[in-house]
């Protein structure tokens, strides 16, 4: 069964099990079930972290902010890559890809 598969599953069987809390005491639990069984759904739809970055769309990739971006990220490889650029041929989903407009900003993250 695919990572995705395991993910559905924990949401689906905390939100089933989210519905039995009565309100009382230990309905923290719940609480933190949902907030794994999220994590799980966000880790398979956003491999590279890339929903981290969005405050620095629009900036320009100086130095100062490729080091603020390669932290928030964990310090996981990042390319950064001028219009008509073509992709990396070593397609990655952990790999942070970060795609420049005419003027040098940041245009878009996304993962590969």
């Amino acid at each position: 069964m695919g990572t995705w598969k395991y993910a559905l599953v924990a949401l689906a069987l905390t939100m089933g099990l989210s519905g039995c809390n009565s309100g009382t005491a230990g309905g923290g639990e719940a609480e933190q079930a949902d907030k794994a069984a999220e994590k799980l759904v966000e880790q398979r739809n956003d491999p590279c972290e890339a929903t981290k970055v969005a405050d620095y769309l629009g900036q320009e990739p100086t130095a100062e902010v490729k080091s603020q971006v390669a932290a928030a990220v964990g310090k996981r490889d990042v390319r950064y890559a001028a219009p008509g650029t073509p992709p990396a041929p070593d397609q990655n989903a952990k790999r942070l890809n970060a795609d420049l407009d005419d003027q040098g900003r940041i245009a878009m993250f996304w993962c590969g």
